[in-house]
């Protein structure tokens, strides 16, 4: 976001200031941007390479997705023939941007809601069974996610080695219609040693360990 002060603008609307900086307030006037970059390794390192940027001529969650994919259509014929995965933030983790990008052929890995509705693969019918078979599994609730294998292990992430525990498991995620992905519930630690929060990542290539998600 680009703070502004002028109304007339392009695109200049009232945002919620997400970054809780103290020196602003919890509304700003600004420009909204959304912005594609190309993630390589150099030394061994993660480095985004800014390729496009969009103005978001709105402020709901529906015209960034709107911009992101955009941007994308730009591009995607540069990457054809290339394994191709889609990095999101949460704002874009929803079954019409997802579907989209699966369409062209592309993986997506982000965060998801932590109740996110997951499933177990249904059971095998049994020869002769009547009735229609099921589409869904057993339900994974917290008490079952509390009883999957936790590991701890220590990754470079943010610039610096962080230590990362989490759960994970291949699933049937309900919003893209019973989609096997591979979900991670991981947890970081803070500055101070105590483990903040569990999120939620998702990535539709299942074949992807935890460590790379």
């Amino acid at each position: 976001m680009t703070l502004r002060a002028s109304k007339k603008a392009p695109g200049s609307q009232i945002h919620h200031q997400h970054g809780n900086k103290p020196n602003l307030a919890q509304y700003v006037r600004g420009q909204c941007w959304v912005s594609l970059a190309w993630v390589i390794r150099r030394e061994k390192q993660p480095v985004a390479l800014p390729l496009l940027t969009r103005l978001v001529p709105g402020i709901s969650n529906t015209g960034k997705r709107v911009a992101a994919k955009t941007l994308i259509r730009a591009v995607y014929r540069l990457l054809d023939g290339r394994k191709v995965r889609v990095l999101v933030d949460s704002w874009y983790m929803r079954r019409i941007f997802i579907e989209s990008m699966l369409a062209r052929g592309f993986d997506v890995i982000g965060q998801v809601r932590i109740d996110t509705r997951l499933y177990d693969e249904p059971p095998k019918r049994k020869k002769g069974q009547r009735g229609r078979p099921r589409k869904y599994g057993r339900k994974y609730t917290p008490k079952r996610i509390a009883h999957l294998k936790r590991s701890m292990v220590t990754l470079p992430l943010y610039g610096k080695e962080q230590e990362v525990r989490y759960r994970s498991k291949v699933l049937m995620a309900h919003f893209l219609g019973g989609r096997l992905v591979r979900v991670v519930w991981c947890e970081f630690k803070s500055e101070s040693g105590h483990w903040k929060k569990a999120h939620l990542l998702l990535s539709t290539d299942a074949k992807l360990t935890p460590e790379q998600i």
